[in-house]
């Protein structure tokens, strides 16, 4: 009974929806893809989220914007994120 409840709570994440609603109108993902991909972001930001609670990371907007422009987005669109300048490994 509980699982089924949490189910329907995350089946019905507007906040998912919306963050693939403003990428299909930016041009980022193809029309139509709120369906299929909201549930997979909400999978991915819950584990995020916990992930930064667990390591005693902030939840301010720099870290929501890395989740969302470095990890979901990326992963979404079937791309890889470049790693900024000063991320990109010494040869």
């Amino acid at each position: 009974m509980l699982a089924g409840s949490l189910r329907s709570l995350f089946a019905e994440d507007p906040v998912s929806g919306q963050i693939v609603g403003r990428a299909v109108t930016r041009g980022e993902l193809p029309p139509g893809a709120a369906s299929e991909l909201a549930p997979l972001i909400h999978e991915v930001v819950e584990g995020q989220l916990l992930r930064q609670m667990v390591a005693g990371g902030e939840l301010d907007d720099v870290f929501a914007h890395h989740v969302i422009d470095d990890i979901v987005l990326p992963l979404l669109a079937g791309s890889v994120a470049q790693p900024k300048k000063e991320e990109q490994p010494c040869h």
